[in-house]
């Protein structure tokens, strides 16, 4: 079973982090979006309080539209983030949720260009170990929060020293890491949405390059498109607000 957090009022909305994050990733976007929808962040398949289950993304969306239909949501809106993306597009397809918003998804990648990100990613995980004894401490410095999360995030020094030791632990304990990872090189989006889809893109992202948001525009050309200035990979903390009103524009779907 799916963990997950809920909070807020409105039209249901779930919220799916990236390969090894947790649904604490969404902490600082909960807030501004609670007024407006009733926000349900849950914990991917071997990720924070989840079991590891579902080797693919189609698996993973399958488990979180299971998920849905146990709590009686009914075609909720869902936005995700990079491997939470992917997922978001696939209940898109599915026709299970009112709309989608993905930010910086997986799946529009060419094959070096998903090497350099399992490898970023995997070097990621390897620092959030080494640095797990020491992160409480060494993360108080906005230096040390810089260097250490320069390439998921656009403005790293902005990430307060709590969240970056949450971030940092769920990285280095997600028992899932490897499936996601794995998950995510063997995805390619294809298909064609049953919901109004909406990608939104950080033009900092140093994991899934911008340019992989024009080939989504070639792939989903009835999508529409935001720019997130400023913003890396993870842009819920780079620019809370920008990500919030993306994701509120993307689930009016009376627009």
């Amino acid at each position: 079973m799916l963990s997950w957090d809920s909070e807020g009022d409105g039209p249901a909305l779930i919220l799916i982090h990236g390969t090894g994050g947790s649904r604490a990733a969404w902490d600082s976007v909960v807030p501004l979006l609670a007024p407006h929808r009733r926000v349900f962040a849950i914990d991917l398949p071997g990720c924070g309080s989840s079991a590891e289950v579902a080797p693919t993304i189609p698996a993973l969306a399958q488990a979180v539209a299971q998920r849905m239909g146990e709590r009686d949501l009914g075609p909720a809106h869902v936005a995700g983030n990079s491997l939470g993306g992917g997922v978001a597009l696939e209940l898109a397809k599915s026709g299970v949720v009112s709309s989608a918003t993905a930010l910086s998804p997986v799946g529009f990648y060419s094959r070096w260009e998903f090497a350099y990100g399992s490898v970023s990613l995997r070097v990621t995980r390897l620092g959030a170990k080494a640095l797990s004894p020491v992160a409480p401490v060494v993360f108080r410095s906005r230096v040390v929060r810089t260097i250490a999360l320069w390439q998921a995030l656009g403005r790293p020094w902005q990430m307060s020293a709590q969240s970056a030791v949450t971030s940092g632990h769920a990285m280095a304990t997600a028992s899932g890491f490897g499936r996601g990872v794995r998950a995510a090189g063997d995805y390619r989006f294809s298909g064609v949405p049953a919901a109004p889809v909406t990608i939104a893109w950080g033009r900092r992202d140093r994991i899934l390059f911008w340019r992989q948001a024009e080939r989504a525009r070639q792939l989903l050309p009835d999508a529409r498109f935001i720019p997130l200035d400023g913003c890396g990979h993870v842009p819920m903390t780079d620019d809370p607000q920008l990500v919030a009103e993306a994701i509120l524009s993307g689930s009016d779907t009376t627009r």
